[in-house]
């Protein structure tokens, strides 16, 4: 096929679908993001997009009036069913920025009263559309591009009627700009607000080049699908971002007191600089989780511990809340961010790899522990634990990140030990709660009593 030969105006709207389909897969594809409780609302909100553009493609090709009427119906059905769709996920939104685990079920319960009348009103007006609704066609051209093409001329009753969606549209949006949107974290706030203004501007984009221009005989209906296009790109990016994590690194991490400084300060280098690796041999007796939320908290950013089901340092973690917790189980069937600002994860290939990807990506030069090498390995074998250590290394050389892995080298073999040991900056060994570093060969050693004293030997 030669593709000059294909009009402009097929070409745009085919790349336009195309990338609105790019975008519905990038929407679906979310795991940690804010907006994973809408994404359905969301992935059929941007099919009904691609079903207006597709509609509008047939329009702009046929010269038979009834099925130019048709179509006009369709594109217009689609944008009600957007409509809809996307007013309910401003109110789930609302509700789950508010503190509510169920949103939808909470939604159910109380039913909101803006977003029945909204739904009512589209519902009556999409009965319209396919009862009462005529269109008179005009020959017309496309500006710019000088094709001919069928402008479907609206009357200013139908407009009217249509400018119903369109408001009732914006009361819903404009509610995610409202100071009512207050999380924990700002910088969420923040996306939620950009989301119900970048929403209002692709509906405004959609009213006017859709409905409005078609008074005045004007259709430059493929020009605004395709600036609609980036706008609802950008938005799927945002989406798909781990916006969830935003909230979760949002709280101030405050650094270690200074008597802790003085403890653990001539075992820890705390200066060693970004991307340095630490590996803490440990056995199964000593107490470890002070030393290593030391380390977490001496940073100046949060520190992240991720553990797993019944290690020592997810228990002792509920009383720290200087420390962003990730706890990986067997028996977790979905990723969840509990009240605690834990998050739950199930422990599998995939997703072990992703989240550890966005946690370090969503915490540059920051601190991370990653917890259990010796129980990861029982459970998903040593080449795959290797695997995974190796690439969350070159992450957090990438990113700036200081990592510190605890590993019990009373169950291992001297290779695999000597393998770990080969990745890290430095090595410290914990027996019987006696601190020492190995690599860099030290001669140091201190001793961490069960009270707060720390004793230096």
């Amino acid at each position: 096929m030669d593709y000059l030969t294909i009009p402009a105006e097929v070409f745009l709207s085919i790349a336009t679908i195309m990338f609105t389909g790019f975008h519905a897969y990038l929407v679906m594809s979310q795991r940690l993001s804010y907006f994973h409780s809408v994404k359905y609302l969301l992935f059929f909100s941007y099919l009904s997009f691609g079903t207006v553009v597709a509609a509008e493609l047939v329009l702009s090709q046929v010269t038979n009036i009834a099925l130019a009427t048709l179509m006009m119906k369709t594109s217009i059905s689609a944008v009600i069913v957007a409509a809809i769709l996307l007013a309910t996920a401003s109110q789930v939104l609302r509700l789950q920025a508010r503190g509510h685990e169920t949103p939808y079920k909470e939604l159910r319960i109380r039913k909101s009263t803006s977003l029945l009348i909204t739904i009512g009103a589209n519902l009556s007006i999409l009965a319209l559309v396919w009862n009462a609704f005529q269109f008179n066609f005009v020959q017309g051209t496309i500006p710019l591009l000088g094709t001919p093409t069928l402008i479907a001329s609206q009357s200013l009753s139908q407009l009217a009627l249509l400018s119903v969606v369109y408001l009732g549209f914006l009361w819903h949006q404009s509610k995610l700009l409202s100071e009512e949107i207050v999380t924990q974290s700002k910088s969420l706030s923040n996306v939620i607000k950009t989301t119900g203004l970048l929403w209002i501007v692709m509906s405004s984009i959609l009213f006017t080049v859709s409905g409005a221009l078609r008074i005045l005989g004007i259709d430059i209906v493929v020009f605004g699908h395709l600036l609609e296009s980036i706008v609802l790109g950008y938005l799927a990016y945002t989406y798909a971002k781990p916006t969830a994590l935003l909230e979760f690194f949002a709280s101030n991490s405050p650094l270690a007191i200074e008597l802790k400084r003085k403890q653990f300060s001539k075992v820890l280098d705390l200066n060693m600089g970004f991307g340095k690796k630490i590996l803490l041999e440990v056995d199964s007796i000593s107490d470890y989780h002070e030393l290593v939320y030391y380390y977490l908290g001496s940073g100046w950013k949060p520190g992240v511990c991720v553990t797993y089901e019944g290690s020592p340092l997810r228990l002792a973690g509920s009383m720290n809340k200087t420390v962003k917790m990730i706890g990986f189980s067997m028996s977790a069937d979905r990723i969840t961010v509990s009240k605690d600002e834990t998050i739950e994860a199930p422990l599998f290939k995939k997703n072990t790899y992703d989240l550890l990807k966005w946690t370090i990506e969503a915490n540059p030069q920051g601190r991370i522990v990653l917890d259990g090498i010796s129980h990861l390995i029982q459970l998903l074998g040593i080449d795959e634990v290797y695997s995974i250590v190796s690439y969350v290394s070159e992450l957090c050389a990438k990113n700036g990140v200081q990592l510190l892995l605890t590993l019990n080298y009373q169950v291992h073999k001297l290779e695999v030990i000597s393998s770990f040991e080969g990745m890290a900056d430095h090595v410290i060994q914990l027996e019987r709660n006696r601190v020492k570093q190995i690599k860099p060969v030290s001669q140091v050693t201190i001793t961490i009593p069960t009270g707060n004293q720390v004793r230096p030997e």
